[in-house]
């Protein structure tokens, strides 16, 4: 996440002309919607560090995942645009757009498992504290 909002910020510190493009999708330019995205990834980063509970953060996690994998769905349906996710990345490491989108959503996808895991793994601690406290109870 961190090295997807560093190349966004650098993106956006270039000012390159694809920036004043606008974005098919969500009919905002591109160099708007890479603010956003560098904002709310700043935010999720924030609260990664901030937030104790593993269940706050996996949920928060799935929510970023759901969003990015969601916008990324609907960049599908324009089948001649191009994500600008990971801002001039592809011009900067000689890598095409789509091999990238295929490592973001495998990226977004083992994040989005991991978080699953995360939320499973204490579900099932809270019923075993439940079962176990339940069991030395005594009437």
């Amino acid at each position: 996440m961190g090295f997807a909002f560093n190349t966004k910020l650098i993106t956006l510190m270039a000012n390159s002309k694809v920036l004043r493009h606008g974005n098919p999708l969500v009919g905002i330019s591109e160099g708007t919607l890479l603010t956003l995205a560098c904002v709310l990834e700043a935010a999720v980063m924030a609260a990664m560090f901030l937030l104790h509970r593993a269940a706050t953060r996996s949920w928060i996690t799935l929510w970023l995942c759901g969003t990015f994998l969601a916008y990324r769905a609907g960049m599908f349906a324009y089948p001649h645009s191009t994500c600008s996710c990971f801002g001039k990345l592809t011009d900067w490491i000689m890598v095409d757009d789509a091999t990238l989108a295929r490592i973001q959503i495998a990226s977004l996808i083992y994040m989005a498992v991991g978080a699953t895991a995360c939320l499973l793994l204490e579900r099932r601690s809270e019923h075993l504290t439940r079962e176990s406290g339940a069991e030395n109870v005594t009437v």
